[in-house]
């Protein structure tokens, strides 16, 4: 399953996976707002961490260079 939730809300459901037996499966691409989780049975959830721009109305994702949380980037 491929999701996307807003980033404030980002760590709570990162905390309900884990504590419903998904664990982070470790990828090149993982960040703290781009990161695949995956439970025994083989299932897995593909999550996308999203901000809203400042009318509300559009999306903006979470974008990392040099995997460094300084270096986040807001993309529309």
């Amino acid at each position: 399953m491929d999701i996307a939730v807003h980033r404030k809300d980002n760590a709570k459901l990162r905390q309900l996976l884990e504590n419903n037996g998904y664990k982070e499966e470790n990828r090149n691409d993982s960040t703290e707002f781009m990161y695949f989780l995956k439970n025994e049975a083989g299932q897995g959830v593909d999550v996308h961490a999203f901000e809203y721009d400042e009318n509300g109305k559009t999306f903006k994702k979470a974008h990392f260079w040099n995997s460094k949380l300084d270096d986040v980037k807001w993309k529309r």
